[in-house]
């Protein structure tokens, strides 16, 4: 399990627990919030001064990728965004000491933080690759190394000494590979997640850092209950579905069960097969 993994990096000082102000700030990316596509909500002291926007139509800062993370100035009268290629905005007291945008990176940046006095800051990448800047030192990365995990974001000890990685909760698999019963291979990428498994037999997640990656534990799991569903490609019809839904919860499954099958077979070959949920349910009714 490397959900309960963290990385560290330090120059010759101990973990420590990093204390939380009384405000939070949070930075939307441009999937989360459609009207404004990158944007700041304060809560507490926190106030917001200033915001990344997709274009610049509404008084933001036009962006081209999406904001992946953000870091307070110490005086709390500032904060840096950071978009995955790099680029870094300014506001408030926060200052620009340097980006990695235009660099040919090997992963997208995925989070920052900044030094305590302010006059630095680390970006890291998905790969574990780290990049300092301003009085910000290097201490040491995980980029060039095989990591079954991705980078997921980080942070720096008080002092600004050192720095965790936060590896995610979730392994990635090279390639796409065939997944029995499936006769082609996934549309997407593939990863590894512990299930955690439900009353009614059902069991979550069944995809990876919010459906980017189909969970292959899930789809296993899926297969020995629902083999009928998995195995239709991805040229199934509407009426090949309905007989294989209706094949499995003869044999196997179950209502809640096929719908999951239904999801991950949706997941893994990019098509809907013209139903959605409340259909299959409606499907299944009349089995």
């Amino acid at each position: 399990m490397v959900s309960a993994i963290l990385v560290t990096v330090l120059a010759g000082v101990s973990l420590a627990v990093v204390t939380a102000t009384a405000a939070v700030l949070v930075a939307t990316s441009p999937a989360a919030a459609a009207d404004q596509p990158s944007t700041v909500v304060a809560f507490g002291d926190a106030g917001v001064l200033g915001a990344t926007h997709v274009t610049d139509a509404t008084g933001g800062i036009g962006i081209t990728h999406d904001v992946v993370g953000m870091a307070a100035a110490p005086t709390g009268q500032g904060y840096w965004e950071v978009a995955a290629d790099g680029e870094i905005f300014t506001f408030g007291s926060a200052q620009s000491n340097g980006t990695m945008q235009d660099n040919d990176l090997n992963a997208p940046v995925v989070g920052m933080a900044a030094t305590p006095t302010g006059q630095g800051y680390w970006e890291v990448a998905a790969d574990g690759g780290v990049f300092s800047f301003g009085a910000a030192q290097f201490y040491g990365s995980m980029g060039g190394e095989q990591n079954a995990s991705p980078i997921v974001s980080m942070t720096a000890v008080p002092t600004g000494g050192g720095y965790w990685l936060l590896p995610a909760p979730y392994t990635l698999s090279p390639g796409r590979s065939i997944l029995s019963p499936a006769t082609t291979p996934p549309v997407v990428a593939e990863c590894s997640e512990e299930l955690t498994h439900y009353e009614d037999a059902t069991f979550r997640p069944l995809t990876c850092d919010g459906g980017l990656y189909l969970n292959v534990l899930a789809w296993n799991r899926s297969a020995n209950v629902s083999p009928d569903v998995l195995g239709l490609g991805p040229t199934a019809t509407t009426a090949q579905l309905d007989t294989a839904l209706c094949n499995d919860v003869r044999n196997h499954s179950s209502f809640p069960l096929e719908i999951e099958a239904y999801q991950l077979l949706v997941m893994y070959t990019g098509q809907s097969f013209g139903l959605d949920v409340s259909s299959v349910f409606s499907t299944l009714e009349h089995c």
